[in-house]
């Protein structure tokens, strides 16, 4: 039906649904006969004559008179005319559209795609293999950073750096603790293990594979300069770089100083992929060009004059020419990296979240290690709740190599990234096949809070107990693969990422129906492996292709070949297979296999049912749909049978009988994502979507169809190494404060609230018997001072105005005196908090860097008469910043805290101070 509902005229309304939540209360919904206009709907459209409307991003339904949906939308209705509006938008009745368990979300599989993370039957020491789970995770961040500088003092970087952090939020940093650590959880830290702080506790370390002179960009040549060409860089691929790549790995290694080299990062995506402009085109740019055109373009195709404006043969050839060009290198830096240390580890670059269109089964035997970087997706899709399982299984499965991910989980980089979510995204990092991972803990959209640590306390410590748990496992046993996805490096290469790319969506989609939903074990097989024979497609009962557009034609006769020994191929992609790389159409090569001839382009999105009686074990008819109106196709002879139909009756699925082997082809596209809510120009715009959507979920009838496909093709379903998930957490990673503070400046983590609910506003104030002679407070001793603007509890403030995307100010001279407070001299001091009621009191804590004096802590009701609550001697921070807290019982108004002659050290830094109260009850 269409539900249409007034708004008023001349607003723009934006209203953010949550799942289950009601959208309007529907007091009066007209239903419409008049069909809905879909290609408008599914194109993103918004028709111009009133009502204006916009379409949510699923299924609505009606439920109790409410309007209600599945999952988290926005809705947008946009009014531009005056006059009365209507938002109009499909809705359905309530209804069950999957009975079977293994297509119930709520049963088996279990998973709440919200959220990101499995929540039932998990599995864990049952599946345990024979080898050794990780002993070391590399460290992506630098607190734990014990090196020396060259002046023979401690190194100004991390340590420097959190220190200050510290003293402005008020946060605990003790190097040594930081250090152990390490030792403990088995970081891999930037530095040389010679270093004294290293050495002593047997850390393992990691340099940089080039180290060019301070200031200089990593495309420097000792004897020569290259070409600026893009950025203000030179160019990565030129023939002198890379020889100055295969230098500096063996100077690397001849230092012996190094557990592991890790490579770029973002080499290729960021450095190889971007040609050089043809403006700044310098003689080995044209002698490359050349070679590109003569051996990879097929005499037509060369360099793209742009990043931007490529044309796909010659982003393909160009980058089919640069990934032979850096396995020549990585071989020749291999080779000469093992002659000097065999024990150092060379690591390959770290790619971006979508994949890589590099070859990097040919990289493989160069690097120790590979491996990319992942996280849990933007949006409330499903795949994208599973993608950190997608990307490291197609690392996994096209290198054959050893596997570490670096699995983002930074504020601003991963949208879900609670103790839970990282416990999830561990586990698939290493249910589909990886050895060790980067602990993701270093905050690039908080660069004053800059580490976890910091940022979110939580995180960190869910990042060390997870780790403790891997170091303590083995890896699971995989299963041996009986199907497979078919992974097109030649598409992936003519995007313009090369693999961060939306197309990926299509080939994650198809992961999360055959892996986490189906349970069916499977490999990502590369076109290079199928062309070169590294990888058998007899050994397959079934091939998935999701994504293919662009394909040498090599590959087309060889899953041909498959096909007509008994293979089973599902062609869900409708533009698969149309170009050779050559810039020729596949046309025949590839009609002869799928029995069908694409016509022209559907008018609108349409759904299509499967008919009765067909081949697949459908208990019933199952209807489809995909976000995208599709084919016209036509059967090429009588040996094509239809599975699935359109609403006018024409084909849909169609399966053609090949040899011995079928072809399943699909007439448009069920594991194709949209953008939701797109308004195109002239009415309004929006930067980014705010959202996907996507008909794989659990219970989808695409989901249903695969199922009975995979049926069909004799694949098993149902294995266990899909519940494989790391133990549930020893100690709450939280450790939230218990009680209320009376300062109303605790602060758990950045998210909002910052201001924890746990804070009592109480309007005291607090001052002091002695100002502070080093670094003053706001106001003199002995006026008072509110809790929400002094120095000692100014928490909120420096959160508030924090410096998180731009640089921070690394003028700590000028920054941290504005947070803290500082005596000089050794007499004694006192500072008296008025909390203005009385308190059942529990602790008062403060942090403190340099020599605290021996402390004393007194409660009072009446500001005369004392009485003594704890104390505590003299204790020596030294650089860092530590904590002290002092027991306290009894209810009282007043706290003194009283500060002995200091005995030594040269001064006192007081950052914050917290009064806690214990909760009513």
């Amino acid at each position: 039906m269409r539900v249409r509902l007034p708004i008023l005229a001349c607003q723009l309304l934006v209203a953010a649904v949550w799942a289950t939540r009601p959208i309007f209360a529907a007091a009066s919904l007209a239903e419409e006969a008049n069909a809905f206009n879909r290609p408008a709907l599914h194109g993103g459209a918004i028709d111009l004559k009133a009502p204006d409307w916009q379409i949510p991003g699923d299924v609505r339904r009606i439920e109790d008179g409410m309007l209600r949906g599945d999952s988290e939308v926005i809705l947008a209705p946009l009014v531009r005319f005056p006059g009365d509006q209507q938002l109009e938008f499909d809705a359905v009745a309530q209804q069950n559209i999957c009975d079977r368990p293994a297509c119930d979300d709520k049963a088996g599989g279990g998973w709440d795609y919200r959220k990101g993370h499995r929540f039932e039957d998990p599995l864990f020491e049952e599946l345990f293999g024979d080898i050794p789970g990780p002993t070391h995770f590399f460290s992506y961040g630098v607190i734990n950073d014990g090196r020396q500088a060259q002046t023979g003092g401690e190194s100004p970087a991390g340590p420097r750096n959190a220190r200050e952090t510290a003293k402005r939020f008020g946060f605990r940093f003790v190097l040594d603790e930081k250090l152990d650590e390490a030792a403990r959880y088995g970081l891999v830290c930037f530095g040389k293990m010679s270093e004294p702080a290293y050495k002593k506790r047997g850390i393992a370390t990691h340099g940089v594979w080039v180290d060019p002179p301070m200031g200089a960009s990593y495309f420097w040549l000792p004897n020569e300069t290259l070409p600026l060409v893009r950025n203000g860089q030179g160019w990565i691929m030129d023939p002198r770089y890379l020889g100055h790549l295969v230098t500096e790995i063996e100077a690397r290694a001849r230092e012996k100083e190094y557990w592991a080299i890790p490579m770029f990062d973002e080499l290729w995506t960021y450095y190889v992929l971007p040609p050089v402009p043809k403006d700044k085109w310098y003689p080995q740019v044209v002698e490359a060009d050349k070679e590109i055109r003569e051996k990879y373009g097929f005499g037509k195709y060369g360099m793209p004059a742009s990043h931007e404006a490529g044309d796909p043969f010659e982003r393909i050839a160009h980058r089919r020419w640069a990934s032979d060009k850096l396995t020549a290198t990585w071989e020749k830096a291999h080779k000469a990296a093992k002659a000097a240390n065999p024990d150092m580890k060379v690591m390959g670059p770290t790619e971006g979240s979508n994949g890589t269109s590099a070859d990097i089964e040919a990289w493989a035997p160069y690097f120790d290690i590979l491996g990319g970087q992942c996280g849990l997706g933007e949006t409330s899709t499903f795949f994208d709740s599973v993608r950190v399982g997608a990307v490291t299984k197609t690392y996994v499965d096209l290198s054959g190599k050893a596997v570490w991910m670096m699995v983002h989980a930074c504020v601003g980089h991963a949208p879900r990234r609670t103790p839970e979510d990282i416990r999830e995204m561990y586990s698939q990092v290493f249910r589909v096949g990886a050895q060790g991972l980067w602990l993701m803990h270093s905050e690039f959209n908080e660069q004053e809070l800059e580490d976890a640590m910091f940022a979110e306390p939580a995180r960190w410590r869910a990042m060390l107990q997870l780790a403790d748990s891997m170091r303590k496992m083995r890896l699971p046993r995989l299963p041996t693969a009986d199907c497979a996805i078919l992974w097109s490096s030649d598409s992936t290469n003519s995007t313009l990422w090369g693999g961060l790319d939306g197309n990926n969506d299509r080939i994650i989609s198809a992961y999360a129906i055959l892996g986490p939903m189906l349970r069916s074990w499977f490999h990502f097989v590369g076109d290079l492996q199928i062309e070169r024979g590294t990888r058998k497609l007899s050994d397959y009962k079934a091939l998935y292709i999701p994504f293919a557009p662009y394909e040498r034609a090599s590959v087309v006769e060889k899953i041909g070949e498959y096909v007509q020994a008994g293979g089973v191929v599902i062609c869900t992609d409708t533009e698969a297979f149309t170009w050779n790389l050559d810039g020729t159409l596949n046309g025949q090569r590839w009609e002869r296999l799928k029995g069908v001839r694409r016509d022209s382009q559907r008018d609108a999105v349409s759904t299509f049912t499967t008919v009765a009686p067909g081949p697949l074990p459908l208990a019933r008819p199952t209807t489809m749909t995909s976000l995208k109106p599709g084919w016209k196709i036509a059967p090429l002879d009588d040996k094509v049978q239809v599975l699935a139909a359109f609403e006018d009756g024409s084909p849909a699925v169609t399966l053609h009988r090949y040899g011995k082997g079928k072809v399943l082809f699909f007439a448009a596209d069920p594991l194709r994502a949209g953008e939701f809510f797109r308004i195109p120009e002239p009415l309004y715009s929006l930067a980014t979507p705010l959202d996907k959507e996507s008909l794989v979920k659990p219970g989808a009838p695409i989901v249903v169809f695969v199922e009975a496909v995979q049926r069909w093709a004799g694949v098993q379903m149902g294995r266990d190494i899909w519940r494989f998930t790391l133990p549930p957490y020893a100690e709450d990673p939280y450790q939230k404060e218990k009680g209320l503070c009376l300062t109303g400046n605790y602060v758990f983590d950045v998210n909002e609230p910052v201001l924890e609910p746990n804070n009592a506003q109480t309007g005291g104030t607090y001052c002091y018997s002695r100002a502070p002679d080093g670094i003053a407070d706001i106001v003199p001793a002995g006026a008072p001072i509110p809790f929400a603007d002094g120095k000692l509890t100014n928490r909120l403030k420096a959160y508030k105005t924090r410096a998180r995307s731009e640089n921070r100010n690394v003028n700590f001279l000028e920054v941290t005196p504005k947070w803290i407070v500082s005596w000089t001299g050794k007499d004694p001091a006192a500072v008296t908090f008025d909390l203005k009621s009385e308190y059942p009191l529990d602790r008062v804590r403060f942090f403190f860097a340099g020599t605290a004096p021996a402390v004393q802590a007194s409660g009072s009701r009446d500001g005369a008469a004392w009485t003594k609550l704890s104390s505590v001697p003299e204790e020596s921070a030294g650089k860092d910043v530590k904590d002290i807290v002092l027991r306290a019982k009894g209810a009282y108004r007043y706290v003194r805290v009283d500060f002995a002659a200091r005995q030594a050290g040269e001064a006192f830094e007081l950052c914050e101070v917290e009064i806690w109260a214990e909760r009513p009850k």
